[in-house]
């Protein structure tokens, strides 16, 4: 086994931290590889992923900084903090791309609420606009998850075009007789 401590100086691991670390961001982006599970609306969360090589330390950080993201990957509830109920928008709130056209806030006074869901009166016309819920379910997208399984895959890959373009061998060689005199 190569200890790549041993010849830091003379072989260039940290490129291949690097193409790891650009595989499992572009594929966790749904970029490059394949698609990444994720719904794009915004297109926030996929551009916070970031994988980041760490040479000196080995490893190589792999997340996020938004702070839903956690929620997006693993899955879980969603229950109101403030609010006693959750204002979901319904699709006449919302933009082709899925955005909210309007916080519950802008609207409140405008509408009703009847069987959990709140009408907008707009021009005699009445819309539902959200429906109130007591909690919400998220279902784990596991966008970072598949990065990390598919890397499995790539890594012998990514290796021996590593090896192959540095010529390590080569380089492993170059230490060891330099060592030997």
């Amino acid at each position: 086994m190569i200890e790549f401590r041993t010849f830091r100086e003379e072989i260039p691991y940290s490129k291949l931290l690097s193409e790891i670390a650009n595989f499992l961001q572009g594929y966790a982006r749904g970029v490059s590889y394949g698609k990444s599970g994720l719904k794009v609306r915004t297109g926030r969360l996929r551009n916070s992923i970031v994988a980041i090589p760490e040479v000196s330390k080995d490893r190589i950080l792999f997340g996020t900084g938004v702070i839903y993201g956690r929620i997006q990957e693993l899955g879980g509830e969603i229950k109101p903090r403030k609010a006693r109920r959750l204002w979901i928008p319904l699709p006449a709130n919302l933009t082709k791309a899925g955005v909210v056209r309007k916080k519950p806030s802008d609207v409140f006074k405008s509408g009703f609420i009847k069987k959990n869901i709140f009408f907008l009166k707009q021009d005699k016309k009445i819309t539902p606009y959200f429906v109130l819920k007591d909690e919400v379910k998220i279902k784990p997208h596991k966008y970072m998850y598949m990065a990390l399984l598919n890397l499995k895959t790539f890594f012998p890959r990514l290796v021996e075009s590593w090896v192959k373009r540095e010529k390590i061998f080569s380089k492993i060689i170059e230490f060891h007789r330099s060592k030997r005199k």
